[in-house]
């Protein structure tokens, strides 16, 4: 028997016998208390019914044997489901996690490829509700209830959120679905990138406020402080690399600008272009630069490449149109690339894990896992 069940807004109704269209039972469902929307897919096979939820829970629910039996639906699956979602890290041993304008921060295990636990960006309304984003979405969601940056460090055990109003929430990495621990509120508009040194005791967040903000922090007492704020950006800054001795920061902003910045010194390094070849990269995520001209389309104006990452002699990039580009690193040239199709939509971030490379896209929220079998070396 193959059957559906009809309902809607937190309950199931009817469940219907595909071969007699006719209702069969009532069934009485404990919803669980994540689940937070109603069902627009269901389908039953055997003693269980699948729901899918308008935001992207999968249910598997067991059929009661009678009428007044109620049993606890089992989570098999979420994911993100309004708005963008454009925050991607990975952590060493293969987690997953993301965020987006959907109000929601999620992890996942790449071996097991499931669901292993998320938390909520905020809970709180906005004093003034008239404030406004300059972050585009589709999403319904408030701003402080939408986020694209995100990073973590395993040394604080700290998880770094940043908002769609500028503010960078500190959370526990153990318990980020619980509320933050602090907040920095510098930023003056959304942040698209934060990062921290190889050291982990620096904190760089870029912002569309045209801002680098660099933070310091104790390794004792794993608390923040401002350290310098650089803006000779003139646009907003979407890439943030560190030396790996954690002494300089280059950022890339919105035209197509790299700049240079002395942690140490406390000051923007007008040199740094001239000695970057020489300097040993811990990141390799900006996006312009003579030894990264071969990623751009041809024909193209630089706006579609969206983000670039690099290991082992592979440079990886994802574009507007939809596609995760592989090409030799040092010295990548279009023409000696490969592409690959599975987002349906721009690809706003793609990441190396340990077994692993990782790519999100933006409108169709979509988290792809793929297997880097050979280097292109």
């Amino acid at each position: 028997m193959i059957s559906i069940a009809a309902g809607g807004n937190f309950k199931l109704d009817k469940l219907i016998d595909l071969t007699s269209f006719s209702a069969l039972s009532n069934i009485p469902l404990n919803w669980p208390k994540s689940v937070d929307t109603y069902a627009k897919m269901s389908e039953s096979r055997g003693q269980h019914l699948l729901v899918g939820l308008r935001n992207g829970t999968i249910l598997e629910v067991p059929l009661a044997a009678q009428e007044s039996e109620s049993q606890e639906p089992r989570i098999l699956q979420q994911s993100h489901f309004e708005g963008e979602t454009w925050g991607l890290a990975v952590t060493e041993d293969d987690k997953i996690i993301t965020c987006g304008d959907d109000n929601r921060i999620m992890m996942f295990d790449a071996e097991t490829k499931q669901f292993v636990k998320g938390g909520k960006i905020s809970d709180k309304k906005m004093k003034d509700p008239t404030r406004k984003s300059n972050a585009s979405t589709a999403s319904q969601m408030p701003p402080n209830k939408q986020a694209r940056a995100v990073t973590y460090s395993k040394k604080h055990n700290h998880l770094i959120l940043c908002n769609n109003l500028g503010k960078v929430s500190i959370r526990s990495l153990d318990d980020f679905e619980k509320k933050p621990q602090k907040a920095l509120k510098h930023a003056k508009s959304w942040c698209e990138v934060a990062c921290y040194s190889p050291c982990e005791n620096y904190l760089a967040v870029g912002s569309h406020d045209d801002h680098l903000y660099v933070y310091s922090v104790d390794p004792e007492t794993h608390e923040y402080a401002l350290l310098t704020t650089d803006h000779k950006h003139s646009s907003w800054i979407n890439a943030i690399d560190w030396t790996a001795d954690s002494k300089e920061i280059r950022s890339s902003s919105g035209d197509y600008e790299v700049l240079y910045f002395d942690v140490e010194g406390k000051k923007f390094d007008p040199h740094g272009s001239e000695t970057a070849k020489d300097k040993v990269w811990a990141t390799n995520s900006v996006k312009y630069g003579e030894d990264r001209a071969g990623v751009q389309p041809s024909g193209e104006d630089r706006t579609h490449i969206n983000d670039v990452n690099s290991r082992d002699g592979v440079l990886l990039s994802g574009d507007d149109f939809g596609l995760v580009n592989v090409f030799k690193w040092p010295s990548p040239a279009l023409k000696e690339s490969r592409s690959f199709a599975a987002h349906s939509e721009h690809v706003v971030r793609v990441a190396f894990g340990k077994n692993f490379v990782f790519s999100i896209g933006g409108q169709d929220k979509a988290l792809v896992q793929w297997r880097l079998e050979q280097n292109l070396q």
